[in-house]
């Protein structure tokens, strides 16, 4: 008998999006699901729609609690989960209606921990493949370099890796809210396989528009979990020097770009500098572009 598959969806008003989301699960060819819908707090009608997608739907189990953010959520679909493997889709994306079965029947062939596959970016109904290097060598290297571009719900996993290793999403960041979590699922994974196909939607526009809300605690967060990720995990040096000399860099000069306020600005970027600083020529075009952004910043702030 195939096993089951659970499937994480936290949900924070998005009502606009969500019946498509949804939608795209419960159609999925597989049919042995465990859809988790976790209503974060929602002040719109989000909680309502689970609750009747719940109705019509027996695999649907349906959590609303307090607002704790998109981790909390996660991590509360995982502690209540009873799936053999596990993914997490994000309420404003959706997935290929082949998505689970092509996944289930990859990982299991080839005895692995996870799965990935690649991504379709969607942008005010336009849509495009997002380019990305497939591969089962150096993953975490290119993972952390940005060669190898995966979003949350690209990821396929056995469960058995998040519970033997106590792997959470990490609480109260900004920016790659799943970095730390799948880093270490890459990093504990003994086998990794890809399908080089594109079986997610990523909605750009409105993941794009949470930028807007950094500030500079946040930021501060997001520093501590790259360098969490340095200590916690045993690196090789080539993938600890790739991000101390590029992610951690990147991180930093990137986010410093979007924040309002001159003087927030200044004091950031000297508190940061010696990371900043620590840019080096290790990721090719990448880095040679993101020299030309610190350019620009360090000339803004003069």
């Amino acid at each position: 008998m195939k096993k089951k598959v659970t499937i994480v969806i936290p949900i924070y008003n998005a009502s606009s999006h969500l019946e498509k989301c949804v939608e795209s699960v419960i159609n999925q060819t597989y049919q042995n699901l465990e859809i988790i819908l976790v209503d974060d707090g929602s002040t719109d009608n989000s909680g309502t729609m689970c609750d009747d997608f719940a109705s019509k739907d027996k695999r649907i189990k349906v959590i609303h609690k307090d607002n704790g953010g998109v981790s909390s959520a996660r991590n509360y679909g995982i502690n209540i989960s009873s799936g053999d493997y596990i993914c997490f889709l994000d309420s404003d994306d959706y997935y290929n209606h082949n998505f689970v079965n092509e996944m289930y029947h990859e990982i299991v062939k080839k005895n692995a921990d996870l799965c990935y596959c690649g991504y379709i970016k969607v942008d005010n109904g336009n849509m495009k493949r997002n380019k990305t290097k497939f591969t089962t060598k150096n993953c975490l290297l290119n993972y952390f370099s940005g060669k190898t571009k995966i979003q949350t719900g690209c990821f396929f996993i056995k469960k058995d890796l998040i519970i033997d290793y106590n792997l959470k999403f990490e609480e109260g960041v900004s920016w790659g809210e799943d970095y730390k979590f799948f880093s270490s699922i890459i990093f504990y994974a003994k086998r990794v396989s890809y399908l080089n196909n594109y079986y997610l939607f990523y909605n750009v526009t409105d993941n794009d528009n949470k930028l807007s809300k950094v500030n500079v605690a946040m930021i501060e967060k997001d520093k501590k979990m790259i360098l969490d990720i340095i200590s916690d995990l045993k690196l090789s040096e080539r993938d600890k020097n790739m991000l101390l000399y590029y992610r951690l860099p990147a991180l930093l000069i990137n986010k410093i770009y979007l924040l309002k306020g001159k003087n927030d600005l200044r004091n950031l970027f000297r508190e940061n500098i010696n990371y900043i600083n620590n840019l080096k020529f290790n990721n090719g075009l990448r880095s040679l572009k993101l020299y030309f952004k610190k350019y620009r910043l360090e000339k803004f702030l003069k």
